[in-house]
């Protein structure tokens, strides 16, 4: 059976952060973020082994970082 893939939503839910705010750590805004915030994350991260989706970042932002030949 296959594994299913960890979610941001995931991460959040066992870090006790809101989705907004694992966002803001995986794009490296941490202004307002304390340090025990931080760690907490990506220790989370680790420990779900959590991979961005780069499709799914690309439909929300409506950009990709590929290149097109012709």
């Amino acid at each position: 059976m296959k594994k299913k893939k960890t979610t941001i939503s995931d991460v959040a839910e066992k870090a006790g952060v809101s989705k907004s705010t694992v966002s803001q750590y995986i794009n490296q805004r941490f202004r307002y973020m304390s340090a025990e915030t931080k760690d907490r994350i990506e220790q989370v991260i680790q420990e779900l082994d959590f991979r961005p989706n780069d499709n799914a970042r690309n439909l929300k932002v409506k950009k990709t970082k590929s290149l097109a030949y012709s």
